[in-house]
């Protein structure tokens, strides 16, 4: 009895860890989002927690441009240090 709970908890703690898995927009020149990969000059990875919402954005070549902390899911409200890097390293 003891085995098959421990599978199904085993199973549920994965795919909570999966669900909060970063989720990926695209963006213009502007920063503004756009609806493909084709238009985007660059592409941000959006990973909630707790109440802060981690953000990195990238250029679209894998490029890190920059790393920061917004206080709501829109990602207005800044929070924190936001770091920008060059493209050139």
């Amino acid at each position: 009895m003891k085995r098959p709970f421990l599978l199904l908890t085993c199973t549920l703690i994965s795919l909570w860890c999966v669900a909060q898995y970063d989720h990926q927009e695209f963006l213009d020149e502007s920063m503004a989002l756009v609806s493909n990969e084709f238009d985007a000059k660059y592409y941000r990875e959006v990973t909630p927690d707790f109440d802060q919402y981690q953000v990195r954005v990238f250029y679209k070549e894998g490029k890190l441009r920059m790393t920061g902390t917004y206080s709501d899911p829109q990602l207005t409200l800044m929070n924190g240090q936001f770091t920008y890097y060059y493209e050139i390293g």
